[in-house]
């Protein structure tokens, strides 16, 4: 099944413990803000990954970050695949990235900077968690619900892929 987290977290950790037990038995997580997160000063505390890395701010004041996004069924529908089109993701993409995460099982959207410095993360990606998956998304999808119809559209296709089985192990078709 497919749960969805967002808005203030929960200071219950054994709320947490079990969303990481019904994750690890095959549930998909969408965590749909990276705030829903935050343990403290810790802004990843909650993060039920083993190495939950950092939030990353990434952008500028002169030379932007570019964005960018695969092929794939979060972004169905959406304009396509490659350096995300600015003039319509402008009010959903975020300058927070997520860095220093085990390598996910699927990067689907990230941002990289590479003037004046260089600086890199993901915006959306995919990890295994025992049988489950966990979806971290920092584009600004919750922030323009009912003003923008990219957020609407992408928290459907979050839906629909987390309550799809997942692309690897069980169940999967074989190749």
């Amino acid at each position: 099944g497919a749960i969805l987290a967002s808005g203030a977290p929960l200071a219950d950790a054994a709320a947490w413990d079990a969303l990481r037990a019904r994750v690890q038995q095959g549930a998909t997580v969408i965590f749909l803000q990276p705030g829903v997160l935050a343990k403290g000063d810790d802004p990843l505390g909650w993060l039920p990954l083993e190495q939950r890395g950092a939030l990353q701010h990434i952008g500028g004041w002169l030379y932007l970050a570019d964005e960018w996004a695969k092929d794939h069924p979060i972004f169905e529908g959406l304009p396509g695949a490659g350096l995300m089109d600015y003039g319509f993701y402008r009010e959903i993409v975020s300058n927070t990235v997520f860095t220093g995460q085990p390598a996910p099982a699927e990067a689907v959207a990230g941002s990289m900077k590479t003037s004046q410095d260089y600086s890199s993360g993901l915006l959306v990606g995919v990890w295994e968690l025992g049988e489950g998956r966990v979806i971290l998304n920092s584009l600004q999808v919750r922030e323009n619900l009912g003003s923008h119809a990219a957020a609407e559209w992408l928290l459907r296709n979050m839906l629909n892929y987390a309550a799809a089985a997942p692309p690897w192990g069980p169940g999967r078709a074989e190749e």
